[in-house]
């Protein structure tokens, strides 16, 4: 996966992995299958999506005697407002295991040990909670200062009380609270892991095409194109996994201090440096990406970085906002599109991109 060019440059390839990340397959199955999500949601109709009448097969052969009146499962999967944003959810799982995406293996129960060992990294050195989005908590470890109070970090976010009292829960504890989570659906896992094996065989070829098409593409390029962030330098590491079950969304995390980028990339999303409405004109996000520019405090935000990058607190004091509310609009709006954000050191800047405004 990892060659040199010449004598000093280092080549890297992005690694497309062949096998499902059953981890995230399952929390997204259990998720609508909890809440009463068609399958519909989770699907497009293009050529290597699964159609929505399989999934709904599949979810009735992988949950099995869940009962979706399960005091456990719905601790787990019950849908939960974000309060700040229209029409946005999340759930504790995706919380859990969404906030550290590691891909270089797709067994699940190493996956979930790397996610809480990383956790309890973060939780012996200065961190802070930036913000909470339908994948997952934003966590940021600090380069200086005292180690972060879990609570007072949890209190910043947009969530209702009882919601927060389980988050600080089972963050307070959270290899044992994982643990619980991975014994609870493990069963499930195992019969989603056999039965999406005929889809995984045939997208076999959308996987190929992906390959080459890092073969001639730079992974940085891509991350700048389609994930809207410039690195301050190559990465080290880098791969994809496939997503069948929200085959429109891709769940990505960059890791500046290990300089390492994973991505989980719905099968819907095609292989170029193209965004969405390069290929095929506005669709549902981009109209959302709209709405968002009806905001005076957002359009401001816009405005302001339109001349020039600015970090987090550099444009709430140039504004004379909260940082806190402008953390969750950078987010909000770098998730739409509507900005760029760039890597200097242990910051992000943000920029506002004017081409997909136009």
């Amino acid at each position: 996966m990892w060659g040199m060019e010449g004598d000093q440059k280092r080549k890297m390839r992005m690694n497309v992995g062949r096998e499902p990340c059953i981890l995230y397959e399952t929390v997204e199955l259990l998720y609508a299958y909890i809440n009463g999500i068609s399958a519909d949601r989770l699907t497009m109709d293009r050529v290597y999506c699964i159609p929505a009448p399989e999934i709904t097969r599949l979810m009735g052969a992988a949950c099995a005697g869940v009962d979706r009146q399960d005091p456990d499962f719905r601790r787990f999967f019950t849908r939960r407002p974000i309060l700040d944003e229209h029409s946005q959810f999340t759930c504790l799982a995706f919380c859990m295991v969404y906030w550290f995406i590691r891909l270089d293996t797709t067994d699940m129960t190493l996956q979930m040990d790397r996610i809480c060992a990383n956790w309890e990294r973060i939780r012996r050195q200065p961190f802070t909670i930036r913000a909470i989005n339908r994948y997952a908590l934003d966590v940021e470890a600090l380069p200086e200062g005292r180690p972060g109070s879990l609570a007072a970090e949890l209190k910043k976010l947009p969530v209702e009380e009882d919601f927060l009292l389980i988050l600080l829960e089972v963050f307070s504890d959270y290899t044992y609270q994982m643990n619980c989570l991975r014994e609870l659906i493990m069963p499930i896992a195992r019969r989603l892991q056999a039965l999406l094996e005929p889809f995984v065989a045939q997208a076999e070829p959308l996987r190929e095409t992906w390959d080459r098409f890092f073969q001639e593409t730079s992974v940085e390029d891509f991350v700048m194109k389609r994930a809207g962030t410039t690195l301050e330098k190559p990465l080290e590491q880098a791969g994809i996994t496939l997503r069948y079950l929200g085959a429109h969304n891709a769940a990505g995390y960059l890791d500046p201090e290990r300089n390492s980028f994973f991505m989980h990339l719905g099968v819907a999303i095609q292989p170029t440096l193209q965004q969405e409405y390069e290929q095929e004109g506005l669709n549902e996000r981009e109209l959302a990406s709209l709405r968002l520019l009806g905001d005076k405090g957002r359009s401001e935000m816009v405005q302001a970085l339109m001349e020039k990058s600015m970090s987090m607190q550099e444009l709430a004091t140039h504004l004379g906002l909260n940082p806190g509310t402008v953390f969750r609009n950078l987010n909000s709006l770098t998730s739409a599109e509507l900005l760029t954000k760039e890597v200097r050191g242990d910051r992000y800047y943000y920029r506002t991109d004017f081409p997909f405004i136009q």
